[in-house]
């Protein structure tokens, strides 16, 4: 019985190493299609860097894809809809800075580009945001308090000045002025 116990444990932390290789390779694939953006803005004749970051643009597309999808289908996840956003906009950004390499039209094809879905995804995480403070704000505690500041933060980077997130600020934080300095 120990040595059937041993044996499933040293699969199980073999099966997690061959993943963690895998996510670290698949991040690696935007980092290096990023530097290839970059080579290839010096030296946009260079062939052999066409060719890998032919090989890299659609690996890290494709990992952002199943980020997203995980995300989408994935059950209770805190901020879905701000993690989503997250992987949508990395996307645009790689396609974006792709897209200033000189001649660019000429080697690759197929760039993965989110728009109304972003909008959509945008919407969405505010709300997400705006929701746990709204949660948060029910409960007398400082700590509790700067925690539904700091999603009120992340609403204001999806979409700096939203009214709903000011009006809410403002009763955090005059809830935050009404409470005693210690808890």
């Amino acid at each position: 019985m120990r040595i059937l116990i041993r044996y499933f444990l040293i699969l199980l932390i073999a099966s997690s190493c061959a993943s963690s290789n895998q996510l670290g390779h698949d991040i690696d694939a935007y980092n290096e299609t990023m530097q290839l953006v970059e080579q290839l803005k010096r030296k946009p004749g260079k062939q052999k860097l066409w060719k890998r970051i032919n090989q890299t643009y659609p690996h890290a597309v494709i990992w952002f894809e199943s980020e997203i999808n995980s995300a989408n289908t994935g059950s209770a996840q805190n901020l879905r809809w701000t993690n989503i956003c997250s992987q949508m906009t990395r996307v645009n950004t790689m396609t974006d800075s792709v897209k200033t390499i000189p001649g660019w039209e000429n080697h690759i094809s197929g760039l993965r580009s989110y728009t109304s879905e972003l909008d959509t995804a945008k919407a969405k995480a505010m709300e997400e945001c705006i929701q746990q403070a709204k949660f948060l704000n029910k409960y007398n505690s400082r700590a509790t308090l700067r925690i539904a500041l700091f999603y009120l933060d992340q609403a204001d980077e999806i979409e700096p000045g939203n009214t709903k997130t000011e009006i809410l600020r403002k009763e955090i934080n005059d809830k935050l002025d009404s409470l005693p300095e210690k808890e």
